[in-house]
C-alpha cells in the first residue's frame, strides 16, 4: 500500500499543473452541482414557504393565501364542518386578506393586510416579539392610556426597519372596506419567523374588527384528524362554494407545477455542465497518462495484470477526486451560504444544506471523474511493453466526402423538420436536430481544417508558416483540439441560454410597463370619467404624461388556457405598455376596427401574422358566452414571467370592468418625491371609490424586491459556466502542446530555428482556433434552433434569435484563450534542448 501511496504521489508531484486542473475542474463543478441543488431550494422551499407560513401544517386551504378581492361566509364555512361527525376537523384558522397601501410621510407602501381573530391565533400560535408597546414606550405617538382608540397592528422586524417604524407608532393603511385611510397603532414588533417568515415581507397582522369583513373570510386554512379526510372535505367544499379554489394548505400541487419547469431547464444546463467537466478531465489525464507510461512499463515487466495497472491509476483518479471533491463541497456550501446571506436575506431560511446534498454531489463528482478518464486508463492498461514504448505518430483519418454529404443532408432536413413541427413533438425532433448536428460537426472537422490550413499555406508561400499550414491537416492530436473547442463553445452557449430561459421565467410581469407613478382605481370612478381622472393627475406639477388601462381574462381555444387583454387609452400608453411596436403597428391601431397588439408568446402560440382575425370568449360568468373578435396589428416583444397578454382599446373592456390603471412620467429634472406627494393627496382629496398612488418601483417591484437576488444567483451560475468553459479551453491548449513534445523536437533536430518554430507553432495554434470556433458557432446556431422548444418546458412561445451575440462573444473568447496560451507555451518551449529522436518517455 505506501509503494502504491508512493506512486501516486510521485505522479502528482511530476505532472503538477495537471494535476491542478483536474483537481480544479472537479472543485468547480461539484460546486456547482451543490449549488443547483441549492438553487432547488431557492425556487421549491421560498414558495412553499409563503403558504406554510400561515398555514403551519394545516392540511386544507380553503380560499386563497394571497390578497384577494373575493370574499366568502365564515359562518357558511362552519356549518358544513359543524354538519360532520365531530372531531374530523381539528383545527380551523380563518382569515381576511387584502392588498392594500400603507402611507408613511414621503412614500407610500404595499402591503398584505392579514385580518384574524387574533387573540384566538396568538393563543394557539407563539410569536416572540422584539419589541411591545407599553407604558415605558418613548417616543409614541399616542400615550399608552389611549392606545384602546386605535385597531393593533402586528408588523415584522425587517418590515419595520426597512419602513423606518417602531412600536407606538400611528401608521395609515387604506382599508377598502371603508374606502379611506384608517390610522392604526403598532402594537408589536415580532421576530421574522412564522407568519412573518415571508420573502415579500409585505404583511401585516390584524384583528377582524380592525378590516369591517362583516364575517367575510378569504381563507380558511383547516387541520383534519387524518389526512385521508381531505377527499372527503374538497368535494363537500367544491358542493357548497364551487367558485372557491381548495388546495393543500402549503399548496404543494401549484408549488411543484410552478418550480418544476425552471429546476428541470437548470438539470438540462447541468447534464450539459458535467459533459463539459468530463471533457477537461479527459484531456488533463491523457497526458498524465502518457507520463505514467514508463511506470506502467516497469509494473508489467514484473507482471502486473492489465487490470492491476488499471487499478492503479484508477488509484490516482481517485486521489484528485477526493481532493476536488471535497474542496468542491466546501467552496460550494461556503459561496451559497455567503450569497444567500447577501442576496436573499428574508430567504435564508428556505435554503438548507441536509447531508444527502453532500453526499450526492460529492458521489455524481467522484463518478464523472472516473467515467471521463477511464478511456486512457483503459487504453494504458490494455496495452503491451511494446506498444507503450512505441512512438508512432497518429494520422489522421480521413472522412470520405459522401460521408460528409450525408451528415449535411441529415442535419439539413433535421432544421427542416424542427422548422416545420409544432407543439410536443417539437422536443422529439429537437433532440434529432441535436444529434445531427454533433454528427456533422465530427464529420466536417477534418475539412474544415484541410481548408484553414489550405489557406494558410497559400497566404504563407513557404517556410514554417506553410509547414504549420500543411502539416496540422495530417495532425491527429490538431484535429482533436479542433473538435474539442467546437464543443466547448457549443456547450458552454448551450447552457448559458438555458440559464438565461430560468432568469426570464423570473422576471416580475409588472417591469413590461415603462412609468414612474401608478394609480388605481379599484370599483368605478364615482362622479368622474376616466379622462377625468387623466386630467387630474395631467394636473399635478411635475407629471408630463399619463394614460390608463384595464383588463379582463380571455381563454384560449381549449377552453383551459387564460391570456389577458389589456385596454389601453391612447397611442402613448400602448407605447408605455410595450416594447418594439414599429409605427406601421401605431397607425393601423389607430385606424383599424377592433385592433389588438398582441405579444410575441400569443403570436408563436397561436400562429398568427399582421392582418390576421382572431376570436376568443371571455373568462367572465357574465360575458364567457361571447365572441370577442379582432384584428391583429402588431407585436409586443416584451419578455416577463408571464406573456399571455394582448392589448386593444379601453373601451372595449371597459363594459366588461370598472376599474383602471394610470400609468404616469415625471418631468425630467422634477424632484420624483415631491411630484408623488403631491399626486398622492389630490387623489386621495379627490372623491374616487378605492383609489390610490403608488410609486411604480412599489408598483412593480414590493413582492418580489427581496427574491431579485434570486435573478443574481442565477447571473453567477452563468458565469461559473463560462470559467468552467475557459478552463476546458485552456487545458485544451496546454495538453496538446505537451503531448506533441516529441513531434517538436524532431522540427528542431531538422534544422528549425527557435523564430521558425515560434512561426509554426503560432500558425498551427491559428488554424486549430479558426476551425474549431468556426465549427463550434455552426454546431452553437443549431443549438441555438433549440432555445424556443427549450421555452416551452416554462410554457413560454419564444422567437428564434437570428443572430445570438453570446454564441459569438464565447467564440472570440475560446479563440482569444486558446491562441494567447497556445502562444504562451510555444515562447516558454520555442528552445527545446536537442535530444534523440528515439527518447521514448524517459525509458
Amino acid at each position: 500500500m505506501k509503494a502504491f501511496i508512493r506512486h501516486i504521489l510521485r505522479s502528482a508531484d511530476g505532472n503538477k499543473g495537471q494535476m491542478a486542473v483536474i483537481v480544479l475542474t472537479i472543485a468547480v463543478v461539484t460546486a456547482m452541482i451543490f449549488a443547483a441543488f441549492s438553487m432547488y431550494d431557492v425556487f421549491f422551499n421560498v414558495n412553499i414557504a409563503e403558504y406554510d407560513r400561515v398555514a403551519d401544517g394545516a392540511d386544507m386551504l380553503l380560499g386563497t393565501n394571497n390578497g384577494t378581492t373575493e370574499f366568502f361566509s365564515r359562518a357558511r364555512v362552519q356549518r358544513v364542518i359543524d354538519s360532520e361527525p365531530e372531531g374530523e376537523v381539528t383545527e380551523v384558522m380563518y382569515f381576511a386578506k387584502i392588498n392594500t397601501i400603507l402611507k408613511t410621510e414621503e412614500h407610500s407602501r404595499t402591503v398584505l393586510v392579514e385580518a384574524t381573530d387574533l387573540e384566538e391565533y396568538l393563543a394557539a400560535h407563539e410569536l416572540r416579539f422584539v419589541e411591545e408597546f407599553t407604558a415605558e414606550t418613548e417616543g409614541a405617538d399616542v400615550k399608552f392610556e389611549e392606545a384602546g382608540g386605535y385597531s393593533s397592528v402586528i408588523i415584522g422586524k425587517s418590515f419595520a426597519e426597512a419602513n423606518s417604524l417602531k412600536a407606538g407608532d400611528l401608521v395609515e393603511i387604506y382599508l377598502p372596506t371603508y374606502d379611506s385611510y384608517t390610522e392604526v397603532l403598532v402594537r408589536y414588533v415580532a421576530v421574522n419567523e412564522g407568519i412573518f417568515s415571508s420573502s415579500a415581507d409585505v404583511n401585516v397582522l390584524v384583528d377582524f374588527a380592525a378590516v369591517g369583513n362583516l364575517g367575510q373570510v378569504s381563507a380558511a386554512y383547516i387541520s383534519f384528524s387524518d389526512p385521508a379526510l381531505f377527499e372527503k372535505y374538497e368535494a363537500l367544499f367544491a358542493e357548497y362554494f364551487p367558485a372557491i379554489d381548495c388546495t393543500e394548505g402549503n399548496n404543494l400541487t401549484g408549488v411543484l407545477d410552478i418550480v418544476r419547469n425552471n429546476t428541470l431547464l437548470l438539470s438540462v444546463g447541468l447534464i450539459f455542465l458535467i459533459a463539459t467537466m468530463m471533457l477537461i478531465l479527459y484531456t488533463s489525464y491523457v497526458i498524465i497518462a502518457r507520463n505514467r507510461m514508463h511506470e506502467m512499463v516497469v509494473f508489467k515487466a514484473a507482471g502486473a495484470t492489465p487490470a492491476q495497472v488499471a487499478g492503479i491509476m484508477f488509484g490516482e483518479v481517485m486521489f484528485y477526486a477526493l481532493i476536488g471533491g471535497a474542496i468542491g463541497l466546501l467552496l460550494g456550501r461556503t459561496a451559497m451560504g455567503i450569497a444567500v446571506k447577501a442576496l436573499l436575506p428574508l430567504a435564508e431560511h428556505a435554503v438548507t444544506y441536509p447531508f444527502w446534498k453532500y453526499l450526492v454531489s460529492f458521489i455524481i463528482a467522484v463518478m464523472v471523474t472516473v467515467a471521463a478518464t477511464s478511456v486512457p486508463v483503459m487504453s494504458v492498461s490494455r496495452k503491451t511493453i511494446r506498444e507503450l514504448t512505441g512512438d508512432a505518430f497518429k494520422l489522421v483519418k480521413r472522412v470520405r466526402p459522401i460521408v460528409l454529404l450525408i451528415s449535411t443532408v441529415l442535419l439539413a432536413a433535421a432544421a427542416v423538420a424542427y422548422a416545420l413541427t409544432k407543439g410536443i413533438a417539437l422536443a422529439a425532433v429537437s433532440i434529432v436536430l441535436l444529434v445531427a448536428t454533433v454528427f456533422w460537426a465530427y464529420c466536417a472537422v477534418y475539412y474544415a481544417v484541410k481548408l484553414i490550413g489550405a489557406a494558410f499555406t497559400k497566404i504563407s508561400g513557404g517556410g514554417p508558416a506553410y509547414l504549420a499550414g500543411l502539416g496540422v491537416t495530417r495532425n491527429n492530436a490538431m484535429h482533436t483540439v479542433t473538435t474539442l473547442i467546437a464543443v466547448v463553445v457549443t456547450f458552454a452557449f448551450l447552457i448559458s441560454e438555458v440559464v438565461s430561459l430560468v432568469q426570464t421565467a423570473i422576471v416580475p410581469f409588472r417591469s413590461r410597463y415603462d412609468a414612474d407613478v401608478v394609480v388605481t382605481v379599484n370599483d368605478g370612478t364615482g362622479n368622474y370619467t376616466y379622462d377625468d381622472i387623466r386630467g387630474i393627475v395631467l394636473s399635478t406639477d411635475g407629471i408630463e404624461w399619463a394614460g390608463y388601462f384595464n383588463s379582463q381574462d380571455y381563454l384560449l381555444a381549449d377552453g383551459e388556457t387564460e391570456w389577458t387583454i389589456y385596454g389601453v387609452s391612447d397611442i402613448t400608453t400602448l407605447r408605455h405598455c410595450t416594447s418594439g411596436l414599429t409605427a406601421e403597428a401605431v397607425e393601423l391601431f389607430e385606424s383599424t376596427e377592433n385592433p389588438i397588439v398582441l405579444s410575441n408568446d400569443m403570436m408563436l402560440r397561436l400562429d398568427l401574422a399582421i392582418g390576421d382575425e382572431v376570436s376568443f370568449n371571455p373568462d367572465s360568468p357574465d360575458y364567457g358566452n361571447e365572441t370577442h373578435t379582432f384584428t391583429v396589428v402588431g407585436v409586443d416583444y416584451t419578455v416577463s414571467e408571464y406573456d399571455r397578454v394582448g392589448y386593444c382599446r379601453f373601451d372595449f373592456i371597459s363594459i366588461m370592468k370598472n376599474s383602471a390603471q394610470y400609468l404616469a412620467g415625471i418631468e425630467e429634472g422634477a424632484d420624483a418625491t415631491e411630484v408623488f406627494v403631491e399626486l398622492r393627496e389630490r387623489i386621495e382629496n379627490t372623491a374616487i371609490p378605492l383609489a390610490y398612488a403608488l410609486e411604480f418601483d412599489e408598483w412593480a417591484y414590493a413582492a418580489t424586491r427581496n427574491l431579485s437576488g434570486v435573478s443574481t444567483l442565477l447571473t453567477l451560475l452563468q458565469i461559473m459556466v463560462y470559467v468552467v468553459a475557459a478552463i476546458g479551453v485552456v487545458n485544451v491548449s496546454i495538453v496538446t502542446f505537451y503531448d506533441r513534445r516529441a513531434e517538436f523536437r524532431l522540427l528542431k533536430v531538422a534544422g528549425m530555428s527557435s523564430a521558425g518554430f515560434m512561426r509554426y507553432a503560432v500558425c498551427e495554434g491559428l488554424v486549430a482556433a479558426v476551425a474549431g470556433c468556426l465549427l463550434g458557432v455552426v454546431a452553437g446556431y443549431a443549438v441555438n434552433l433549440l432555445v424556443p422548444s427549450l421555452g416551452s418546458i416554462i410554457s413560454k412561445y419564444m422567437s428564434l434569435d437570428p443572430f445570438p451575440l453570446a454564441l459569438v462573444a464565447i467564440a472570440c473568447g475560446a479563440f482569444a484563450l486558446f491562441t494567447a496560451f497556445w502562444t504562451s507555451i510555444a515562447a516558454v518551449n520555442r528552445k527545446i534542448n536537442l535530444t534523440s529522436v528515439n527518447e521514448r518517455n524517459g525509458v
